[in-house]
């Protein structure tokens, strides 16, 4: 993961979309339950080229941020 840990605890500062690794340290869950959950439809995610990206302001939203 590029950014620190310690930069995600600013959720104001987010960019417009992250990546799912970075989604799960949000959640504080494993990278592979947010896989999981992406694929259930539970995480919102899309596609640009090969990467999963997940949009932050419906991930900001299903935490109450």
């Amino acid at each position: 993961m590029q950014r620190k840990d310690a930069s995600l605890s600013r959720l104001s500062d987010l960019p417009p979309t992250i990546s799912v690794e970075e989604a799960a340290v949000l959640l504080g869950a494993s990278r592979s339950a947010a896989y999981r959950a992406a694929k259930a439809g539970q995480l919102q995610t899309f596609r640009m080229g090969r990467r999963l990206l997940v949009p932050t302001a419906p991930l900001l939203r299903m935490l109450d941020r």
